[in-house]
């Protein structure tokens, strides 16, 4: 039979479909229709048309011949067979000239069939209508009439399932007695008009029939809704009253009403004019559902959406206001099973939570209670999502005003207030639960995020492979890199392991997902926190005392300032969360935040967590602990408090920080004292604030000075304060550095004169140029001031030499010629040539020459005084020059100029710092790079290679001439003597050189090497960088390799290894030469001439000895 089944050709189908049509016996009708679905392949196939032209009729005609049956038997299967190849047949463009033949054989069947088979003619119906929609308009009414009559006949369908809804307990137990053994009515059993499952299923396929077909809605929206309301209304039994055996009819009853539900929310979109009227029953059926609903997920969850569905309908949303007693209880919303309050809870608090806050304003106290109580249980809760967290605090947070709206109300105040005091606790604690997870989110994100880019990389890289892009080849360093990575693989994996604050392991996915989560609920967090302590701290207030009762303080009370301070104790922590301009907004939301509270009540915080908001000396970011007290500092209300807290924990706890200056807690300390030294000079009022701090400062600051190893930290702490005393001329506190004046003066002479200025020695002389003092307290001083006005003229620094200007100008306007000249008398010619050397032009480096102009003009005939002295003239130690440039204009016309005094000039516009804000500062930086471009041109040429031809584009012998020196030196034979052609080139090219000038070819060539490597390190000469330094470090590296030393600048070309090797092989010859004269001379002696007298041999053996000697010394 079975090889029969699978031969089944078409060629065979009308045959098949006869004998299908013909028999009459339900046995065989069941083997034919058999053998048509093992063979219901061939639809895929181009014998489709056939099929369907051959089987149709015949299906419809078994459909026809074959009553439905509520029995397992042969018929039933025969149906069911033939229902269920209609439902496999595809949906193209075959079998739509057939589409109204199985929609009407498909009506026809789900009218008569059971629940079974009814279920797979809703399939055939669903798709049919999905695929062919705009033909199968016309043929909707019978269906929909379908679905009328279900909707008429579900409280009979209740009735008959689980009896009626009065029947009391007794019955329901003697149905259990008597109906112990009896099991569920099968689905064959039920009618397809009593199945809630088709019942089910309904609801979907309308909702489809009205997309696709929108005539349809007006006319049977108004027949169904009633009909549908009506149905999701019926209460049936309670879930314990309901025997076991009817526990699966049950849930598929409320599966049903559910579904009914959420067609009802899909109505809402377009025509909630006809919900409107059933506003107020679906709300209880939907409350009543959430009652009676069975531990199923899927149906509670679905239940649960389309709620929050009606929730989104302005109009509807009050139907819920009168049910939140019964939505507020947990059981309700979410059921008793452990699984449905694992899935469930996130979207049921999310539901609840909106509908609190849409009826905020409307809540009884009680409400409020009940609503706080939960919402803060849930924020506590981590197993709950971080989403939901926020969603529980922000809900928390919206009812603050309507918590605060009850203050007026006597009988309601103290509840009120204990409420927000609650939400405030809740608040503050979650702080506290983030706190300890910054550290392991920050880390787990940065690996997360290289974790990612790797992956990046790699992705890239096969893409690359799978494009035939070659990759780029790998430096040694790299591939060393890479092979250390490789061989500590191992202890790498578990290292880069993500392991989450639960102790779970975490995707870079999860992790960066945890850590963006955690961050908008620490943002929810602090920015309620504004609302929440401005509540606190206005509720009693002119409310209260417009009553006759005495009126009540306002702000925090005792055991609320412990826990409000929880708030800067853990909530700074958490701001290390944020980077860049989110932390500055996040620490901006900090401090207002803060600063809504009363001084008193700021203060008391402050004073209890100053500590913890400065960083406490944990290792977390300087922005918050930085940004934080400077928004506090420059609010109105509380700056001058959080200034005295602030100067009084900084001179008394964080001094002793500065002992590092390189640490992190030394260089917050400083930024701290910035703030409040800025925020003195500023705002007046905090004049009274610093006058008890400044004395103890200064004197800690000169002490630390003498003790420290590294006191930069204490005299830059000591510019800070002259600084801010400087701008803000407060007669109150000049008049507290008067007595600590001169010992200031004393140690900063002292560090300046000393043998080891710790490289501080343009900050002490803007020390003791900036002294907070009046002239008349300076006047006494004056003298040992003249050494510091002349150390900064001289200085480097064009900010100091600014200072020393001004200084000076301001002397000589406001003192007397014949008191200034003899406190400066001792520095006078110095001072002098120190303002004359200013004068240059501002595109040299040197911007304040008109003002050094101005000065001399002051000083008159006092700056000409220097000329009466003999002055120090620069001495040459060598006469030679390093390197000259020969300038023909005519063939027998030639001129050497000396390029010395050109390369200093250019390495003292490289040396200049760039003046930021300066006018004509591009035209500096185009000086710069042409002072660098003619330095790297005077090393090219003493380097003596041709590098400019290359450049051009020089041909291949102008090239080999260039390196022909080069090349000779590496690939000569050591022992091989130069010939006479290549020792008179060199000759040529060398001349005839002495041996100062040759050092000073030395000389030169060293300065032009260094600078144009410094100069490779300049920011400002980046686009100059074009690996000219590279190239000459190549050059020097590849005669290193070659085995030689570095060629002689302006040498023939060849190595002085070489020459040196030339110069013994020289020697060796010469002795040889002279051994075998003096052996000639004893076997001739008889013949030989008398010698010349001693004197005369010692004078030419002596001169010969100095002329080697000094071509060793040339060639070295």
């Amino acid at each position: 039979m079975t090889a029969a089944r699978a031969t089944l050709a078409p060629s065979q189908f009308d045959a098949h479909a006869s004998k299908l049509t013909s028999s009459d016996k339900p046995k065989d009708r069941l083997a034919l229709v058999t053998e048509v679905r093992d063979a219901i392949e061939v639809v895929n196939t181009s014998e489709y048309p056939k099929f369907l032209s051959a089987f149709l009729p015949a299906f419809g005609a078994v459909l026809d011949a074959v009553p439905a049956q509520t029995e397992d038997n042969v018929e039933h299967k025969v149906r069911k067979t033939v229902l269920e190849m209609l439902n496999k047949l595809p949906h193209n463009e075959h079998l739509r000239p057939h589409d109204k033949t199985v929609l009407a054989m498909a009506t026809k069947a789900l009218r008569a069939e059971n629940e079974e088979n009814a279920l797979v003619c809703l399939r055939v119906i669903f798709d049919l209508h999905r695929n062919f929609r705009p033909s199968l308009e016309f043929e909707v009414e019978p269906f929909l009439e379908f679905v009328r009559s279900v909707y008429e006949n579900v409280e009979e369908t209740v009735k008959a399932t689980f009896g009626e809804p009065g029947a009391g307990a007794e019955t329901t137990k003697e149905k259990k007695k008597g109906e112990k053994d009896a099991e569920a009515p099968s689905a064959v059993a039920t009618l397809s008009t009593r199945s809630f499952k088709v019942q089910t299923e309904c609801p979907l396929i309308v909702m489809l029939l009205f997309q696709l077909y929108a005539r349809l809605i007006p006319a049977n929206v108004t027949a169904l809704l009633p009909l549908m309301v009506k149905m999701i209304g019926l209460k049936g039994p309670d879930l314990k009253d309901v025997p076991n055996r009817l526990r699966g009819a049950y849930g598929d009853l409320k599966g049903a009403q559910v579904k009914t539900v959420s067609f009802v929310t899909y109505l809402l979109r377009g025509y909630a004019e006809s919900v409107q009227p059933h506003r107020d029953a679906v709300s209880v059926s939907i409350v009543e559902l959430l009652r009676s609903c069975p531990d199923n997920v899927s149906t509670r969850k679905e239940l649960l959406v389309a709620t929050r569905h009606v929730l989104s309908a302005p109009d509807f949303r009050r139907g819920f206001f009168a049910h939140l007693d019964a939505l507020l209880d947990e059981e309700t919303l979410v059921g008793d099973g452990a699984a449905c309050r694992d899935a469930l809870r996130p979207l049921a608090y999310s539901f609840l939570a909106e509908l609190v806050h849409h009826m905020r304003l409307e809540l009884s106290m009680a409400q409020i209670r009940r609503a706080v109580y939960l919402f803060s249980r849930n924020v506590q809760d981590g197993t709950l999502p971080l989403s939901i967290q926020m969603t529980c605090v922000r809900l928390m947070h919206h009812l603050v005003e309507s918590i605060f709206r009850r203050r007026n109300d006597p009988a309601q105040a103290a509840d009120a207030r204990a409420n927000l005091v609650r939400i405030l606790d809740a608040t503050v604690a979650k702080f506290g639960t983030v706190k300890p997870q910054v550290k392991l989110l920050l880390e787990n994100g940065k690996k997360a995020e290289a974790a990612e880019l790797e992956e990046a990389k790699k992705s890239k890289a096969s893409q690359d492979a799978a494009l035939g892009v070659a990759p780029a080849p790998a430096l040694k360093k790299d591939a060393k890199d890479a092979k250390d990575a490789k061989d500590a693989g191992k202890s790498e994996d578990a290292s880069k392991a993500l392991i989450g604050y639960d102790g779970a392991v975490q995707t870079p996915a999860d992790a960066l997902k945890s850590l963006a989560d955690t961050k908008a609920l620490v943002k929810t967090l602090v920015i309620g926190m504004k609302t929440l302590f401005w509540s606190i701290t206005n509720f009693h207030g002119n409310a209260q005392q417009a009553q006759a009762q005495a009126p009540k303080p306002k702000g925090f009370r005792e055991g609320e300032l412990r826990r409000a301070s929880g708030f800067v104790a853990n909530g700074v922590r958490c701001l290390a969360l944020f980077q860049g301009s989110e932390c500055a907004e996040m620490c901006t939301h900090f401090g207002e935040a803060l600063a809504v509270l009363d001084p008193r009540s700021f203060l008391d915080i402050i004073c209890l967590r100053l500590d913890a908001l400065l960083g406490g000396g944990e290792p977390y970011e300087l922005a918050p602990m930085v940004q934080l007290p400077h928004i506090l500092l420059q609010s109105p209300a509380l700056g001058r408090s959080f200034a005295d807290a602030l100067a009084t924990h900084l001179v008394r706890d964080r001094l002793h920080a500065l002992s590092d200056p390189q640490s992190p807690q030394s260089q917050l300390v400083l930024k701290l004292f910035s703030l409040l030294m800025h925020a003195v000079s500023k705002y007046s009022s905090c004049e009274a604030v610093l006058s008890p701090h400044v004395v103890p400062l200064v004197e800690a600051c000169l002490k630390a000075m003498k003790e420290a190893d590294d006191p930069s930290a204490y005299v830059r702490l000591l510019r800070y304060l002259f600084r801010a005393l400087a701008q803000a001329k407060f007669d109150l506190l000049y008049r507290e550095v008067v007595p600590v004046l001169q010992p200031t003066l004393d140690a900063l002479l002292a560090l300046l004169h000393g043998p080891d200025t710790h490289e501080l020695g343009d900050t002490v002389v803007e020390l003791c140029l900036t002294l907070p003092a009046r002239l008349s307290s300076i006047l006494p001083h004056l003298p040992r001031l003249a050494h510091p006005l002349l150390c900064a003229l001289k200085s480097s620094s064009s900010e100091l030499q600014l200072l020393g200007l001004r200084t000076l100008e301001f002397w000589v306007d406001s003192l007397n010629p014949d008191f200034l000249d003899p406190c400066i008398a001792e520095v006078e010619s110095d001072l002098m040539l120190a303002l004359w050397a200013l004068l240059k032009p501002q595109q040299s480096g040197a911007p304040f020459g008109a003002k050094a102009l101005q000065m001399l003009g002051k000083l008159g005939g006092r700056s000409r005084g220097f000329l009466r002295e003999p002055l120090e003239l620069e001495a040459k130690s060598n006469p030679e020059h390093g390197l000259r440039l020969i300038l023909t204009f005519k063939p027998e016309t030639s001129f050497l100029v000396p390029l010395d005094r050109c390369i200093a000039l250019m390495k003292t516009i490289l040396d200049a710092p760039p003046v930021p804000n300066l006018k004509g500062a591009e035209a500096l930086v185009e000086h710069r790079n042409n002072a660098l471009a003619f330095l790297r041109a005077c090393l090219a040429s003493v380097l003596n290679v041709a590098g400019g031809a290359a450049r051009a584009g020089a041909e291949t012998p102008e090239i080999r001439d260039a390196l022909e020196g080069v090349l000779q030196g590496w690939f000569r034979d050591s022992a091989a003597e130069p010939s006479a052609e290549e020792e008179e080139m060199a000759k040529t090219r060398l001349g005839n050189k002495t041996k100062t000038q040759l050092e000073a070819e030395k000389g030169v060539f060293k300065q032009l090497l260094t600078a144009v490597v410094a100069a490779e390190a300049d920011p400002a000469l980046k686009q100059a960088n074009d690996g000219f330094v590279d190239a000459v470090s190549e050059h020097f590296a590849m005669l290193f390799v070659s085995g030689m030393a570095p060629l002689q600048p302006g040498g023939s070309g060849r190595s002085g290894a070489i020459l040196a090797k030339e110069a013994a092989a020289r020697g060796a010859a010469e002795k040889a030469k002279e051994k075998e004269a003096e052996e000639g001379k004893k076997e001739k002696k008889s013949k030989t001439p008398p010698p010349p007298s001693p004197k005369k041999t010692r004078g030419r053996r002596g001169k010969k000895d100095e002329e080697e000697e000094e071509e060793e010394e040339e060639e070295e």
